[in-house]
């Protein structure tokens, strides 16, 4: 198998067969990271074929620092957010919402007893702008700040749409876990 760099080395020159063993190397890594903000898996694989189009036009642009993968993770995320952007998805998703929700009891506990996919299950049916924040801030790392730059929110709506996420995501997880809620209802 080759390594990363030689890999850019032969899709620079436009070897196509290194463009396919890059692509088959990287696809189901960076198709997670397409899932974890698409609504479905056909806006997934569309963001995903947008990705590695960006990911092959702008190669050149990798400066060896850091890892490629992490690069490409980056181009993924971006790609998405445009894609999001583009739909108009994540502006409607975080204007829509004003309910304040609270983390419920037992939600830490119920949330180590689901599988991962269980877990990515709950996330996805989280609103759209709930999922980027989510994402880009517990996922990616990405903070407060850089988010509403990302987004064109203020840092403040980054915030409280990550409490918001983190609160109704726990409630998923109840429910998911058939764990009974208080009355009231959270979303």
């Amino acid at each position: 198998m080759l390594n990363d760099k030689t890999l850019i080395e032969q899709c620079l020159k436009g070897d196509e067969k290194s463009q396919k063993r890059l692509y088959d190397k990287y696809s189901s890594t960076l198709m997670g990271v397409c899932y974890r903000y698409a609504k479905n898996v056909e806006d997934a694989e569309d963001i995903l074929q947008e990705a590695f189009i960006k990911i092959f036009t702008s190669m050149y642009q990798f400066r060896h620092e850091g890892s490629f993968e992490g690069w490409m993770k980056r181009v993924t995320v971006t790609t998405s957010l445009n894609y999001m952007n583009h739909n108009k998805q994540i502006k409607e998703s975080l204007t829509l919402d004003s309910m304040a929700y609270e983390v419920p009891p037992h939600a830490e506990e119920a949330s180590i007893r689901l599988s991962g996919k269980d877990l990515m299950d709950c996330i996805q049916t989280l609103p759209v702008g709930y999922k980027a924040v989510l994402n880009l801030f517990a996922i990616e790392g990405f903070s407060h700040r850089e988010i509403a730059e990302m987004l064109d929110i203020s840092e403040g709506t980054s915030r409280s749409q990550y409490a918001r996420a983190k609160a109704l995501l726990a409630v998923r997880i109840l429910e998911q876990n058939k764990i009974l809620i208080p009355t009231q209802k959270l979303g």
